[in-house]
């Protein structure tokens, strides 16, 4: 029995080690990225696109899309979508994009890149900033950030939703506009 278990355990372990961490990746698969720093990338490679199109006075670049977007309004749309994700997208509905300073949007995100499918809550105000929520398929939620262009600043889903009352920052975005791409010279 003991010689069974340990080498379970050899197999389980061995499959495990070489899979895990940052950049690795079983052969022909590509390594996986938390949610948090898939959404990083694709915010962070649009801005980047958008800078360079603006520096080199290029046409103007379309909205930031994050995934394949799914109509919330569509009553067929929202019974397929979990409770949690339909909060956040109500609460900043309410508080955004009813008041007229924003849009929010869902999108859903099945990337090779990613650990699992995501919803993806993204908003916009009329400016700069914005908020994120990700959610595991299920409705599980996995991460709420404050948006300044590329930037995202991750916390507690209360403190991230209190900026939307206040239009603050928090403390890791104080020095935001020396550090968006914005801030480059030419």
């Amino acid at each position: 029995m003991i010689v069974i278990v340990s080498a379970w355990l050899l197999v389980v372990l061995g499959c495990t080690a070489v899979d895990s961490g940052p950049g690795n990746s079983l052969a022909g698969r590509p390594a996986r990225e938390s949610d948090r720093a898939f959404f990083e990338r694709l915010i962070r490679q649009h801005h980047q696109a958008v800078f360079a199109a603006h520096q080199a006075a290029g046409p103007e670049l379309g909205p930031f899309q994050p995934g394949v977007l799914v109509d919330v309004r569509m009553p067929q749309a929202r019974t397929r979508i979990p409770e949690p994700v339909l909060t956040a997208v109500d609460y900043y509905f309410e508080h955004v994009e009813r008041p007229d300073w924003g849009s929010v949007r869902l999108y859903r995100a099945a990337d090779p890149s990613l650990l699992r499918p995501l919803w993806i809550v993204w908003v916009r105000t009329d400016g700069d900033d914005g908020w994120v929520e990700l959610f595991e398929a299920s409705g599980l939620p996995v991460g709420a950030g404050r948006t300044y262009l590329e930037l995202v600043a991750w916390g507690q889903t209360d403190a991230v939703r209190s900026f939307v009352t206040t239009s603050g920052y928090p403390e890791a975005l104080a020095d935001r506009a020396s550090r968006t791409l914005w801030s480059q010279k030419p």
